[in-house]
């Protein structure tokens, strides 16, 4: 999808809910409407008709909903999340930091684990 800036937050933390020649229906978490401005709305709707080859120019309705939704921005977070987990749990078992806790008393600080793309 060739789409950029708020545009793009808008689609990754958007679902698709339905799609016809004359309407196209996203669900947005209440949350995140801040990202559905009008240029932004406008952008979207443009990749979306072209991209689904609807030539006659179909309508984008975003819905706001309190559901938690499945979005690739929610997907993305939960992954980055579960490595960054492990990585915590990799360090606090790792035989030499367990030797410097047992020998000087330190502690890690699993605020300091950082997970780098």
């Amino acid at each position: 999808m060739n789409v950029e800036g708020l545009a793009l937050e808008l689609a990754r933390n958007s679902v698709l809910d339905s799609v016809s020649a004359k309407k196209i229906v996203l669900e947005l978490d209440e949350n995140y409407q801040g990202l559905c401005t009008d240029k932004a709305r406008a952008s979207l709707s443009k990749v979306l008709n072209e991209k689904m080859g609807l030539t006659a120019g179909a309508k984008l309705e975003i819905r706001t909903t309190k559901d938690k939704l499945e979005t690739v921005a929610h997907k993305a977070m939960t992954a980055q999340q579960k490595l960054l987990d492990k990585a915590r749990e990799s360090i606090k078992n790792d035989p030499h930091v367990q030797k410097l806790i047992e020998t000087f008393g330190a502690r890690v600080d699993e605020d300091s684990i950082k997970y780098n793309q």
